[in-house]
């Protein structure tokens, strides 16, 4: 009979802790957050969204990638550029059109053919690799990677393969564009499917 004095009183204690828990944090005004952004122009590049310092593995120069937006054709287009802090030469890498919440976003991959930069763009990813010839000469390559859905994405990662979500579902999207799965995983997928 003890035990179950012990163990009532136990769950109602428990109870009580709930319940003015949840009165407490409902009492509680939600804070409101602003991210900290850039907001200049510049007539060379734009209005700047971002500005990032290469390191060492892609270039040895003071170097900068900057990512500016501009109209053109009344639609917002997303610029990515190198440019040599030293010299003051800028280099156009990359053009697409601009990602409604994620346009100021620049991810990094890293992998033995090259340096890759990712951004967004309205319906995927566009991912420049940079490589540098034996005369030290920078060379761009782009891809273009569409995604399903990826206009609405909000945030994105990149930790080997690109994770992003959305703001009206609790969900975090997968796209792995490195490598396909093995063959016997892909029909592991298949038997467990039918």
């Amino acid at each position: 009979m003890k035990k179950y004095l012990m163990a009532l009183f136990t769950l109602i204690i428990l109870l009580a802790t709930v319940i003015t828990q949840i009165s407490a944090y409902k009492a509680l005004p939600k804070p409101n957050f602003r991210e900290p952004f850039l907001k200049f122009t510049s007539a060379k590049f734009g209005q700047i969204k971002n500005i990032v310092w290469l390191d060492n593995y892609v270039s040895t120069d003071n170097a900068l990638l900057v990512l500016a937006t501009k109209l053109k054709d009344n639609i917002s287009y997303s610029y990515l550029s190198y440019l040599n802090a030293a010299t003051g030469e800028s280099t156009l890498l990359a053009e697409f059109p601009t990602h409604r919440y994620l346009g100021n976003v620049i991810l990094f991959t890293n992998s033995f053919s090259g340096y890759g930069v990712i951004t967004a763009s309205r319906d995927g990813i566009v991912k420049t690799t940079l490589t540098k010839d034996n005369n030290r000469n920078l060379h761009a390559d782009q891809g273009f990677i569409p995604i399903k859905g990826f206009n609405e994405a909000t945030s994105m990662d990149f930790k080997g393969n690109l994770y992003y979500s959305k703001a009206n579902d609790n969900l975090l999207y997968v796209k792995n564009f490195e490598k396909e799965p093995p063959l016997f995983s892909q029909q592991l997928i298949n038997q467990t499917l039918i």
